[in-house]
């Protein structure tokens, strides 16, 4: 099975071309990129490969290599994005992610490494309250550490958002309130 997509951004036009095995999972992404006077500026094709499970491990671009790790019980626990050989200056590693996850898969703790900077996050779920708190912890590089805690209902939507400095102390509330039609 085959699908076309167009993107008008600005100056820039792209064109992305799905490509799926029979069993509907995404097998590549060919991306075109034509500047503001139509000329052809980049083509990559995005390929996609999967264990016997059907979990993605593998997601490989022109520049990069994207991959996937599972523990035994199919949780994501590392992605680690890389520069393919012979790219980048300052090793081939731009971005990883690590999870793990209490006895009913829920994801409890994350981080993410990017160049010089790291972010933490911490998941909590309360039993007797709708409410799941997400605590984000940013070294922001060197000595620029913020944390920010972040509420959610039971269904996704966010609620509060909790933002402090480096010192602990409360500098900023933000609550988020919906409204919705019938």
């Amino acid at each position: 099975m085959q699908a076309s997509f167009s993107l008008h951004n600005g100056d820039t036009i792209e064109i992305r071309k799905y490509q799926y095995f029979e069993t509907n999972k995404l097998e590549s992404i060919e991306v075109t990129r034509f500047d503001e006077i139509n000329e052809k500026v980049l083509v990559d094709t995005i390929l996609f490969t999967y264990n016997k499970k059907y979990e993605l491990i593998k997601y490989e671009g022109i520049e990069f290599i994207e991959t996937y790790l599972y523990d035994q019980q199919g949780n994501l626990i590392e992605i680690n994005k890389r520069l393919k050989e012979g790219l980048g200056g300052c090793g081939n590693t731009i971005h990883k992610w690590t999870g793990k996850y209490d006895s009913n898969h829920n994801l409890i703790e994350a981080f993410t490494y990017s160049m010089m900077n790291t972010t933490h996050y911490l998941y909590s779920f309360n039993e007797t309250e709708t409410v799941q708190t997400v605590e984000i912890i940013d070294d922001g590089g060197m000595y620029n550490v913020s944390r920010t805690k972040k509420k959610y209902f039971e269904n996704g939507l966010l609620v509060k958002i909790e933002n402090f400095n480096s010192k602990g102390e409360l500098k900023r509330t933000d609550m988020v309130t919906y409204e919705f039609e019938n």
